[in-house]
């Protein structure tokens, strides 16, 4: 696993483990509270986007997650769903 925040012992967790770590800073979390579901929602894809079942640990992908507003989302797919009739981001776009 590649340790993003070597402040942290972070040996044999996964990455949503360690992001609740970093989230537990306020300072770190008043970014990465909406940052980082949509990160965990693509965990299912290694550093060059192979698709993949497990972590580096063995562990299964959970690669679901909610966004600030409470909004949940099972995988990339329905988060990229979404996104994709969210007047939100229409009207940012």
């Amino acid at each position: 696993m590649v340790d993003n925040f070597p402040e942290l012992d972070t040996e044999g967790l996964t990455q949503r483990e360690i992001m609740a770590l970093h989230q537990a800073d306020p300072t770190c979390a008043s970014c990465h509270a909406s940052r980082d579901p949509s990160g965990l929602s693509m965990e299912h894809c290694d550093a060059i986007g192979a698709y993949r079942e497990v972590d580096d640990n063995g562990e299964p992908i959970d690669s679901s997650a909610a966004l600030p507003d409470g909004t949940a989302f099972a995988d990339v797919r329905a988060l990229s769903t979404y996104l994709a009739v969210s007047p939100q981001v229409r009207s940012c776009l």
